[in-house]
């Protein structure tokens, strides 16, 4: 007993329990209008301010249409195994029933074999799939950032391809946001969320056909001027900040409830694009 001692370590803190955030997850939510109207606005006057602004633009949208162009054979890829799979699936749950019609090509054989009915394969149906994607919008993201909305862009037309519903949201914390002046909660060993997160929805399943180019142009544009360190005041709100990948996870359980609950679908795959570790989490504490 006396050498158990020895195994104390003084200088460990004291364990802690607490409890996850109890918040309305909509009210850090950035719709996905928001945001287009809000980079609408912001192009508008940087064209109108700077008369060089509407051929920068260009560029970049010519630089997005030749990425548009060579990433073709990699989204078809990703389908093209997306769809094997599916089909491998679906083989593994066929199987073959009788449907108690006789085949008429096989009557001459009805002395030494009971085989002549006609048989019908059935399918079992399969699990519908879903994607929700969470995009790292930190500082330290600026090394990577083109290749990661690269990436991104890849996964959002891999999915209208095959046609699964998907939902698009990136983490920030930025003081161009709504600040807010009180803690998320005042319960004793409640987890705090961060007063200036958000999750801006960059893009979801349900963008029409034809603005499908334009909210990718708006996420592209966002990029290149966020790289090019020429953004002004306007787009201050989605600029880079720290990384609160904590309260994602959190605000990720209730996203995936109403996710999974609006599209009625079996799978949902939840992905976050990140390079690092998060933000510490703050939590209340009673006096």
């Amino acid at each position: 007993n006396r050498n158990q001692n020895q195994l104390i370590d003084n200088e460990s803190l004291q364990r802690l329990y607490v409890t996850p955030p109890q918040v309305n997850w909509e009210d850090y939510i950035v719709p996905i209008e928001e945001f287009a109207l809000d980079i609408d606005n912001y192009i508008k006057v940087q064209c109108d301010e700077n008369e060089y602004r509407p051929k920068v633009y260009e560029a970049w949208k010519t630089e997005y249409l030749n990425f548009k162009k060579e990433s073709n054979k990699s989204v078809s890829y990703l389908v093209k195994e997306f769809e094997m799979k599916k089909s491998a699936d679906e083989y593994s749950r066929s199987s073959v029933a009788k449907t108690g019609i006789l085949d008429t090509n096989k009557l001459y054989s009805y002395k030494w074999s009971d085989d002549v009915f006609k048989k019908l394969s059935v399918v079992s149906g399969g699990k519908s799939h879903g994607l929700i994607m969470y995009v790292d919008w930190s500082g330290s993201m600026s090394n990577c950032l083109e290749g990661t909305v690269k990436q991104l862009i890849n996964l959002i037309a891999f999915c209208k391809k095959v046609n699964i519903p998907f939902q698009v949201y990136a983490f920030v914390d930025n003081s161009g946001g709504k600040y807010r002046n009180d803690w998320s909660s005042d319960v004793d060993k409640e987890i705090c969320v961060n007063r200036k997160f958000r999750l801006v929805e960059f893009f979801n399943s349900e963008v029409k056909k034809n603005k499908f180019e334009e909210q990718i142009l708006r996420l592209w544009y966002l990029m290149k001027d966020i790289l090019s360190y020429s953004y002004c005041d306007i787009t201050s709100s989605y600029e880079l900040g720290s990384t609160p990948l904590n309260d994602s996870i959190f605000a990720a359980v209730h996203i995936f409830k109403k996710f999974k609950s609006k599209y009625n679908i079996d799978k949902v795959n939840t992905v976050f694009l990140t390079d690092g570790e998060s933000n510490h989490l703050a939590f209340n504490q009673s006096q």
